[in-house]
């Protein structure tokens, strides 16, 4: 990849892209769960990466060593949808401004940068990360309705889902293109 300026501000047509693990987001049968976009108890916001400022290479790659954390969950694949999708999920359920998406670059100690160093494609760190707020209170332990549950779940019903069977090489993407397919 060349070296561009990453910009932190996340244009609208930016395809967002989120690791689908198995079994937290798939079931036994392979079917997606809608927790894909779910952020932890107590957390209004969840990680994502930005495909104009990496490769599906690199979100192949940084999923695995994020799942290497997370003792039992493996990779399945990868969710996309632009961030305009994203900012425009509350508009649909009547809760305007429901999330964002927000350029958060992070260092190779895993801290976000400081708004005011310039970040670009080609740093060592995680300059194509960013994270999806939810601008509602965040989700309980145990408290089954939440605004942020109903948000989460229409952006995963607005994402699209592309599978990496390959398990041998987590350094290459085999799944298919991540580009967006229109609706049929």
């Amino acid at each position: 990849m060349d070296k561009h300026e990453v910009p932190r501000e996340v244009d609208p047509q930016e395809i967002i892209v989120r690791t689908v693990k198995s079994p937290n987001h798939v079931d036994s049968k392979g079917k997606l769960r809608d927790n894909l976009f779910m952020p932890s108890a107590n957390y209004k916001e969840i990680s994502v990466l930005r495909l104009p400022y990496t490769t599906p290479n690199f979100c192949k790659k940084h999923s695995y060593k994020i799942l290497n954390q997370v003792k039992g969950e493996s990779f399945h694949g990868l969710g996309i949808l632009y961030a305009e999708t994203i900012r425009s999920i509350g508009n649909r359920i009547e809760m305007p401004n429901a999330a964002d998406v927000l350029g958060t670059p992070m260092g190779e100690d895993g801290k976000y940068i400081d708004e005011n160093i310039p970040v670009y494609t080609t740093d060592p760190s995680n300059p194509a990360h960013a994270d999806i707020i939810f601008n509602c209170p965040p989700p309980e332990p145990g408290v089954p309705s939440n605004p942020i549950k109903r948000i989460a779940r229409e952006i995963w019903r607005n994402s699209q889902i592309r599978i990496d069977t390959n398990t041998t090489d987590i350094d290459v993407w085999t799944g298919e293109e991540l580009v967006i397919k229109a609706k049929e």
